[in-house]
């Protein structure tokens, strides 16, 4: 019989370190892991002429490919296989097949909305908020955007004060009500093993969310 997995959120700004903390987790489980990223459900844009791809907001939730995640959603929690998309940032277009994901008892899941739509939240088991001063955001924002995704200095820094820091403000950071846990970033091993014994006891059923909630 197919086993529904513990489905963690992990959610924060831009570059806050939501996929750090979720490899520190994987790393301090006990169990297999899988860890996915909303970052590569961004919707299909090879539609477009490649100049207007960059043009798009890709800090409103409306740039995510939203049935896809159901997709994806219903079928990690009846404990099947799914296909997870995978993402070119320098082309603002979906690769060609994908990952294959086979069940495993914790899902760990970041991105920037996990818990904004009521719908998408109330699948999740377990929600982190990852909070983070935008100083250190930016300087991460740039390390990755410019080394990983080929984009300018000027133009990254351009985005982090037009799009970046207001879409946060109005759809990342009321989400911090909704999470279970919060982490400072940086935060230490002790704060990693603590949310590891957190999730590895909702994985075996001998804790709630709300006795690790902060």
């Amino acid at each position: 019989m197919a086993v529904s997995p513990i489905l963690v959120a992990i959610v924060g700004g831009s570059a806050a370190g939501k996929g750090t903390l979720a490899r520190a987790l994987a790393d301090a489980l006990p169990m297999p892991t899988h860890h996915l990223e909303l970052d590569a459900f961004y919707r299909d844009l090879s539609a477009l002429p490649p100049g207007r791809r960059a043009a798009r907001n890709f800090d409103h939730p409306a740039s995510v490919d939203w049935p896809r995640v159901r997709t994806v959603f219903d079928g990690l929690r009846a404990g099947q296989a799914v296909e997870v998309p995978e993402y070119d940032f320098a082309l603002h277009t979906r690769r060609p097949g994908g990952r294959h994901l086979d069940p495993v008892p914790v899902v760990l899941w970041d991105g920037l909305w996990l818990l904004d739509w009521s719908w998408c939240r109330r699948r999740f088991d377990f929600g982190i908020f990852v909070q983070c001063e935008p100083a250190a955001c930016l300087a991460r924002r740039l390390q990755r955007d410019v080394h990983e995704r080929g984009r300018t200095p000027d133009s990254v820094r351009q985005q982090y004060r037009s799009q970046v820091l207001p879409q946060q403000r109005r759809f990342v950071e009321p989400q911090r009500l909704w999470a279970d846990a919060v982490v400072r970033s940086p935060w230490d091993v002790r704060t990693v093993n603590r949310l590891a014994e957190a999730l590895a006891g909702l994985a075996v059923g001998f804790a709630t969310a709300r006795d690790y909630a902060s």
